[in-house]
């Protein structure tokens, strides 16, 4: 077994610690959005339809998106979390 083959079989914890920085990155994002929407959720609209013919939602519409996006970041983040968690427990993948 070559070096490179051994590595692909076993990585070691660099995939979990990417799982644990995602999933804090999603949780963050998500704890920002959902009780700050109309400033960040503002700032991320403004990018999310600079480049769509149609407008960012303003008001309720813009607070209820943001709400959105934050929720499913924060389901993101969690995942990536279980991820993370599991597989420095040594259970993941599970076998």
């Amino acid at each position: 077994m070559n070096l490179a083959t051994q590595a692909a079989a076993n990585p070691g914890p660099i995939p979990f610690f990417m799982a644990a920085v995602v999933g804090a990155y999603f949780l963050g994002m998500a704890y920002l959005l959902w009780f700050n929407p109309r400033g960040y959720g503002a700032r991320l609209m403004r990018l999310w339809y600079s480049t769509s013919p149609y407008r960012a939602p303003d008001g309720y519409g813009l607070i209820w998106r943001a709400r959105l996006f934050a929720a499913v970041g924060f389901v993101g983040g969690v995942a990536a979390a279980t991820v993370a968690v599991l597989g420095f427990l040594g259970k993941f993948p599970p076998s």
